[in-house]
C-alpha cells in the first residue's frame, strides 16, 4: 500500500495493541478479556482497530500504585497518552503505547481512544507534535482503539470510529 519500512512500525503497533488485550484486559493476566481486531489497507491509508470487552483503563491502571488516585476514565486514558501510565508497579512505564503514537508520528496518525466514560483522539503531526481532546461519552466496558494513517496528507478521520464497535 505504499509504506515500504513505514509498514514495520505499523505491524508493531497492531501486535502492541493486541498484546495489550491479552496482558491488561482481564483482572487475572492468565485470562484475557475477550478481544476484536480489524484493519483496512488501500493504497497510502490504513485503518487499524482493537476493541476489548475488560475491565477498562481506569481499573487496569489503579492496580498500581502510582496510579491509584485516578478519577475517571478520560484522566486515565490522558496519564496513558501523556505520562505513558501502566499498571506495570516494575518493568517500566507504558512504554507500548509509547511506541504506538511514535510510529504514527511521520504517518499523520489520528488515534482514538474509548474506555469507561472516556474518549480521547490524538492527532500525530509530522514534526512529533500530538495534541490530544479528550472528552466524556457514554460509558463502555473495556477498550476501544482506532487508527487512522495516510502517507499523502493528514487523516481526516477515523475510518472505524470508535462508536462503530458499540
Amino acid at each position: 500500500a505504499g509504506f515500504g519500512r513505514k509498514a514495520d512500525a505499523l505491524s508493531g503497533a497492531l501486535h502492541e495493541m493486541a498484546d495489550n488485550v491479552a496482558r491488561h484486559s482481564g483482572n487475572d493476566p492468565s485470562c484475557p478479556a475477550p478481544g476484536l481486531i480489524g484493519y483496512h489497507v488501500s493504497d497510502g491509508n490504513v485503518s487499524i482497530a482493537i476493541a476489548d470487552l475488560g475491565r477498562g483503563v481506569l481499573s487496569s491502571l489503579r492496580a498500581n500504585p502510582a496510579w491509584s488516585r485516578l478519577n475517571n476514565s478520560k484522566t486515565a486514558l490522558m496519564a496513558v497518552i501523556e505520562k505513558h501510565a501502566s499498571r506495570r508497579i516494575h518493568g517500566g512505564e507504558g512504554e507500548g503505547f509509547k511506541e504506538v503514537f511514535r510510529s504514527l508520528t511521520n504517518l499523520n496518525g489520528v488515534v482514538e481512544l474509548r474506555s469507561g466514560e472516556g474518549r480521547v483522539k490524538l492527532m500525530c503531526a509530522p514534526d512529533g507534535s500530538r495534541q490530544a481532546q479528550p472528552q466524556f461519552t457514554g460509558s463502555f466496558s473495556g477498550l476501544q482503539i482506532a487508527i487512522s494513517c495516510s502517507l499523502a496528507a493528514p487523516a481526516k478521520e477515523v475510518i472505524f470510529p470508535v462508536d462503530y464497535l458499540t
